[in-house]
């Protein structure tokens, strides 16, 4: 809609009249190329002599406030995290949820899918003072919330961050016996209905 409108009014302006002063750039025989490149140089012209094109009777404002390019939102950065211990992921495996009776096919298709998003030696789980949590799933997905322990197994990860809008979420998991060092965790499906939970080994970074 903007670069209609902008051509609405450089139309008249720039396609019909000729300035005074401007020197149209060369002709490549293609028409949509030419034209492009036709009010590209005038619009250029204009920005460099503006009282010229104000007194041949055009508005040098219109153009080229028509013509500025969209603003660049930045995107929302995270203060850094204090790590007090940090961990890689080694291995992400879908398994059967409670209840329910999957094929090794099954089984196959979705640990495949699991490992396409969230990647071991790229996804990392810190912890910082008092439970603060950083799941790093991937360059795109950095969640910053606190570990709730429910019980001696079962443990909630909850975030909520205001300059991360993915942030707001509570994922449910059950740690598993492990090596020292190792942390083994089984994580429910956000679907409530799906046969699959997904379970997550983490390595202590030394």
């Amino acid at each position: 809609m903007k670069q209609l409108i902008f051509l609405g009014l450089l139309w008249p302006a720039l396609l019909a009249a000729q300035l005074n002063g401007y020197t149209p750039p060369s002709k490549t025989g293609n028409a949509a190329i030419d034209d492009a490149n036709h009010t590209k140089a005038k619009t250029e012209w204009i920005k460099n002599n503006p009282e010229a094109y104000r007194a041949q009777g055009g508005r040098p404002e219109e153009v080229l406030n028509a013509n500025q390019p969209e603003p660049q939102k930045e995107k929302p950065k995270l203060a850094p995290f204090v790590a007090q211990k940090s961990y890689i992921l080694v291995d992400v495996r879908a398994v059967a949820a409670p209840d329910w009776q999957v094929s090794e096919a099954e089984l196959s298709k979705e640990i495949e899918l699991v490992r396409e998003k969230i990647q071991a030696g790229v996804c990392r789980l810190e912890f910082g003072n008092d439970s603060a949590l950083r799941w790093f799933v991937s360059k795109d997905v950095d969640f910053r919330g606190l570990q709730v322990l429910k019980s001696n197994t079962d443990i909630e990860w909850f975030f909520k961050n205001e300059t991360c809008p993915t942030c707001s979420k509570t994922f449910y998991l059950k740690t598993e016996t492990a090596p020292i060092g190792v942390l083994v965790y089984t994580m429910k499906d956000q679907d409530q209905d799906s046969k699959f939970a997904f379970q997550f080994t983490f390595q202590l970074i030394p």
